[in-house]
């Protein structure tokens, strides 16, 4: 075999190397971020509204195929970067729920809004997610509640809105 014809081999050996990794890493994210993963709820403690400040700005239905929420939650007088917060859809008459991941984004205006600005920055208290539609239609009860799941490390905590959710947006 000339250097060439090695060096040719060798090329398209790393280049279709390359594209499994990719390929394994894309499926990866997805499964992580696309799909729901469903759990008990009572092994959360949960959080009083009142220890809790939110606002569901947006939840709306794209393309029949997802919702899309976006808002701003905190903890009152805890520091928000520190959080990881999922998006709870809970039946109180079923233990088990579906947890989906929301991307934390900066909320200047919730800064502002806040007087505290130098006790801590509230600027990360932003989210963003996704309700993918077609696991909804699988599951036992079409009506749920959002909620959230705000885990700091050290402990996970649930905090119940009771704003009501069906498939497809609000009730």
């Amino acid at each position: 075999m000339s250097d060439g014809l090695k060096r040719k081999a060798f090329s398209w050996l790393v280049v279709c190397c390359g594209v499994i990794i990719a390929g394994i890493c894309v499926f990866m994210q997805y499964q992580n971020y696309a799909f729901p993963k469903a759990a008990s709820m009572e092994r959360y403690a949960v959080l009083s509204k009142n220890q809790v400040k939110f606002s569901i700005e947006s939840l709306l239905l794209k393309n029949r195929g997802y919702t899309e929420v976006s808002g701003w939650i905190y903890v009152k007088n805890e520091e928000p970067q520190k959080y990881v917060t999922s998006l709870v859809l809970y039946n109180d008459k079923n233990d088990k729920s579906l947890v989906f991941p929301l991307k934390m984004v900066e909320r200047v205006d919730v800064a502002k809004m806040r007087k505290e600005r130098g006790k801590y920055n509230y600027e990360n208290s932003g989210f963003d997610g996704y309700i993918p539609a077609k696991y909804m239609t699988e599951m036992p009860h079409k009506e749920y509640q959002l909620g959230f799941l705000i885990a700091d490390g050290q402990k996970t905590r649930l905090v119940k809105t009771g704003i009501p959710y069906k498939i497809g947006g609000l009730k």
